[in-house]
């Protein structure tokens, strides 16, 4: 499951840093797609600014979100993001160093794909 959430993750970076919305039908389903089609496109050309995950910690838990709804896999993860900000050709012009980089600690919920692959639904703060 980690390894699905880091290529979601990925793919989400990829889709921002080229400004290809549709692209992210590759790795996100729901709220979460429709969160990230809105940041793709309110990116201005030249600044693109993607997130760039490091963890420290990951654990699988059940994620029920109520209602009709099944149990949902999710990713409760702990670590830091930074911001990476990307010109026109897709190459890297600015990075939040280290020490500026942001904690935390979220709950990344996933759901099976019709090819067999985990698309991530959504992300929401640890508890």
């Amino acid at each position: 499951m980690a390894m699905e959430l880091l290529r979601d993750l990925d793919v989400e970076a990829v889709a921002v840093r080229e400004g290809d919305a549709e692209l992210l039908r590759a790795a996100d389903h729901g709220s979460r797609l429709v969160e990230l089609r809105n940041v793709v496109k309110g990116q201005v050309p030249g600044e693109r600014t993607a997130l760039d995950y490091r963890f420290d910690q990951m654990h699988l838990t059940v994620v029920r979100l109520g209602g009709q709804t099944g149990a949902l896999l999710g990713v409760e993860a702990r670590g830091t993001m930074a911001s990476v900000t990307y010109d026109d050709t897709g190459r890297a012009v600015g990075r939040e160093s280290d020490g500026d980089a942001s904690p935390f600690a979220n709950v990344f919920v996933l759901r099976p794909g019709d090819d067999g692959r985990w698309l991530l639904i959504l992300v929401r703060p640890l508890e």
